[in-house]
């Protein structure tokens, strides 16, 4: 003999399902989320690094390198500059910024010398859709600290 499912049984299965895929479809959305503040981050660290590295790597070269920060189409561009015999400049790396990540506030370049002074600055980056700011700030004695907050 054949056993039939019943009203009640179909229903409680049916509402089952749907809690399970609402429960599941939240989770995914939550982790994308994640996901993409995890890409922010290393953005942002990608940048400290190479902020961290512009003085080393002037002093070694022997050369100026100049950081220009483009905020309003999000790039960062680090270029080596030779003065003599002719004014020449050369793209080293260029840092686009992803989107969802706005320059606050930023000076319109940061310079290395040669001989290893670089002065003190500060750049914030917001990620609204995250409400998180990051502040990438730099010391006279040449530290970078990079520090991720809830924006206000």
């Amino acid at each position: 003999m054949k056993r039939a499912f019943t009203l009640f049984e179909t229903v409680i299965l049916v509402a089952s399902l749907g809690l399970v895929s609402l429960i599941g479809a939240n989770a995914h959305r939550w982790m994308w989320s994640q996901a993409e503040l995890w890409g922010y981050r290393m953005t942002m660290q990608e940048v400290a690094s190479t902020v961290r590295q512009m003085r080393l790597r002037a002093v070694n070269a022997r050369r100026t390198l100049t950081m220009r920060i483009d905020a309003p189409a999000r790039r960062l561009q680090l270029m080596a500059v030779d003065a003599a015999p002719l004014m020449q400049e050369s793209v080293e790396r260029t840092i686009w910024l992803p989107q969802g990540l706005d320059i606050r506030q930023a000076p319109d370049q940061l310079t290395a010398s040669p001989t290893g002074a670089m002065s003190p600055f500060s750049i914030i980056v917001d990620a609204p859709a995250f409400q998180r700011e990051f502040q990438l700030q730099t010391s006279p004695s040449g530290a970078v600290r990079l520090h991720e907050e809830p924006s206000t």
